[in-house]
Parts: C-alpha cells; sequence; structure tokens
C-alpha cells in the first residue's frame, strides 16, 4: 500500500494498523510459541483450543482497514488545521525545519551551505548522516559497482 498507493496511507496510519493487526493476530492464539486463544472466533475447538477459522486473514484484513481509515483520518485532521503542524511528529504532512533545504543537493552530498555562518566551511554529508535523514539514493554506477564486487567475491559452485 505505502509503494503503490502513498497518496492514500501515511505513517500514523502504518503504525494504527500494525498495532491493530498485530494484536488481534496475538489475541487469536498461536500454539507454536504457547499463546493461549483469547478471541474464540467462529469454529473455535474447545477440547483441542484450536482455531479452525481463518484468524490470521482477519487479522490481515483488520490490519488493511484500519492502515486506510487511520490515514485519512490523520490527513484529515492535519489538512484540515485541527491539529498545529507541531503536532505533526511524523512530518507526513508539513515539512520539519532541517527539511526545508535542497534535498536533492544534500543527497548529491554537493551541500555548500555553509555550517554555523563561515562561508568558507563546507557542510560535510557522509552517507551515514544522509541515510539517517533519508537522503540517499545510490546512483546507477555504484549498484552496478556493488553488484560486480559481490559476484567476483562468491565462490561459484
Amino acid at each position: 500500500m505505502v509503494v503503490h498507493y502513498r497518496e492514500y496511507v501515511n505513517t500514523y496510519g502504518s503504525f494504527v494498523g500494525f498495532c491493530l493487526g498485530f494484536t488481534v493476530r496475538l489475541l487469536g492464539g498461536e500454539p507454536y510459541i504457547g499463546v493461549p486463544a483469547v478471541i474464540h472466533y467462529p469454529f473455535f475447538d474447545e477440547t483441542t483450543g484450536q482455531q479452525n477459522f481463518p484468524f490470521r486473514s482477519v487479522a490481515m484484513l483488520v490490519s488493511l482497514s484500519s492502515l486506510i481509515i487511520a490515514s485519512a483520518l490523520a490527513k484529515l485532521i492535519f489538512t484540515s488545521g485541527v491539529l498545529p503542524p507541531e503536532f505533526d511528529i511524523c512530518r507526513c504532512f508539513h515539512e520539519g525545519p532541517e527539511q526545508t533545504g535542497d534535498l536533492e543537493e544534500l543527497a548529491n552530498g554537493t551541500n555548500s551551505k555553509p555550517k554555523g555562518g563561515d562561508p568558507s566551511e563546507k557542510e560535510c554529508v557522509s552517507s551515514l548522516a544522509a541515510a539517517e535523514k533519508q537522503l540517499y539514493k545510490p546512483k546507477v554506477h555504484e549498484v552496478d559497482q556493488m553488484e560486480e564486487e559481490m559476484c567476483r567475491d562468491s565462490p561459484r559452485v
């Protein structure tokens, strides 16, 4: 959903969907890890304690529907102004102060904005810092080089 329908889902919906789906899934019980069923779905076998209902599918549908509904509610709340931008802690609808610069310039490592007011000092953008800010985008030739190294280093069978 997040990859193909990014305009319809967001971080808030993903978090709510995960929490609700995980809770419903766990409350259905899991014999492999010794978690007893708290919710007895239709066709529950009392003697063996086994769910004979597709409760994992129900958990998936609960997760999917809550993802869409919570995302729509979050979008409505933040874009209509019910909550101010500073409450958007996941920065789904409002850019934070560190995101106001040119992200492409930072991603390419060509940021020439001075750090600390000294124009002679350029900001150093490492791959780790860029990854933390989700700015690192490998170039095609970098990916090709990594693939060549992996093929060269791996033993042939």
